[in-house]
């Protein structure tokens, strides 16, 4: 049986999943700093700070919105095909391209260092080849990771849902011992940590568990803005003991990034934005280190316009411009090549 959700619920839905796609491109988008500087605090407090509460917001929608189909018949292998394609083509699909953008810069960098080195035609284009042969053949580009996790959750989702629709109480014990391991097991939120998998599924859970047993959340959004504030002092005691070398506390992470989701909830209208800009989420989630490496090539050509990222205004500037380069190729995709977007964005 399917369970309805309200239009302010999906318009709140929408709006957030566009919200956590910048952040993912803001995330990507790292000049380097000095530790403990004036910019290394506030890209550690927004960027990885508030910014880290975007992929497992995305886990938590992908959860929510799945779990409405449980106990509908046949509902998991239609589920798990409808994924095939708007998550495991549109994966395999990005991670070739990604892999011979990498193969053109590099080939780039190859011709620069030819003629010095006497190198032929054959032995370039070697080259370039072993660079393609290693991304197809790794976990990257970093990003991708996370549609590849969400895929093997949608596989896994008839035994996570399971004792989320047994009753309230069982629910609530099953939520209570992930978040016991997530905090025993998992000091962060990256892709590739050891145990990651128990994280992933604790935020997938979480948001079917949201689905099944709503919790009526009555905040102000002034009492949600003090929140995310005293998520702050958190964030930051973790980060400055990780490159300190200090011990960091990671529980203060964990619980600090949950209260910035609840914050962030609250703070996300339920008016409808745009769908010209709330349609192009997913798109920005794939392809936002295209535009945010060519920026940071630009950079290093160009010293001067380089020197203008090592600030916050220029940090919020260059973040912008890869945001606003994904929006306007989507748009260009959707507008002249549809099939082409339809695949490369999962029919989206």
């Amino acid at each position: 049986m399917q369970i309805s959700i309200s239009q302010d619920t999906s318009h709140k839905l929408a709006n957030l999943s566009f919200i956590c796609a910048c952040f993912v491109a803001y995330i990507h988008t790292c000049p380097a700093t000095a530790d403990f500087s004036p910019l290394w605090w506030f890209l550690t407090l927004g960027r990885s700070g508030i910014g880290s509460t975007a992929v497992p917001l995305f886990f938590v929608i992908a959860g929510f919105l799945l779990v409405g189909h449980y106990g509908e018949k046949g509902w998991w292998p239609r589920e798990l095909w409808k994924r095939v394609w708007s998550l495991l083509v549109p994966y395999c699909l990005w991670k070739v391209l990604y892999a011979f953008s990498y193969g053109a810069v590099a080939l780039g960098h190859i011709m620069t260092e030819a003629s010095s080195q006497h190198m032929g035609a054959g032995q370039m284009l070697r080259e370039m080849g072993s660079v393609i042969g290693e991304s197809l053949m790794s976990g990257g580009p970093g990003h991708l990771w996370f549609i590849r996790a969400l895929f093997l959750l949608v596989i896994a989702a008839p035994l996570l849902f399971w004792p989320l629709a047994k009753n309230r109480r069982f629910a609530t014990g099953t939520m209570a011992v992930m978040l016991a391991l997530y905090v025993i097991f998992c000091p962060g939120t990256r892709g590739e940590e050891p145990y990651s998998q128990i994280w992933w599924c604790f935020y997938f859970m979480l948001g079917a568990y949201l689905r099944n047993w709503p919790v009526a959340l009555r905040m102000p959004k002034w009492s949600a803005v003090l929140l995310l504030l005293c998520c702050l002092p958190g964030y930051g005691f973790f980060w400055y003991g990780r490159t300190a070398g200090t011990n960091s506390l990671p529980v203060l992470y964990q619980f600090s990034l949950l209260g910035a989701m609840v914050a962030l909830w609250v703070l996300v209208p339920r008016t409808k934005w745009p769908q010209w800009l709330t349609s192009c989420s997913f798109a920005i989630y794939l392809m936002h280190c295209l535009f945010s490496y060519r920026m940071a090539l630009v950079g290093a050509l160009f010293p001067a316009f380089e020197g203008t990222l090592m600030s916050i205004p220029g940090y919020l500037v260059y973040g912008a411009l890869v945001v606003g380069s994904c929006v306007a190729v989507t748009h260009f995709l959707r507008r002249f090549l549809p099939r082409t977007a339809r695949a490369l964005f999962g029919g989206r």
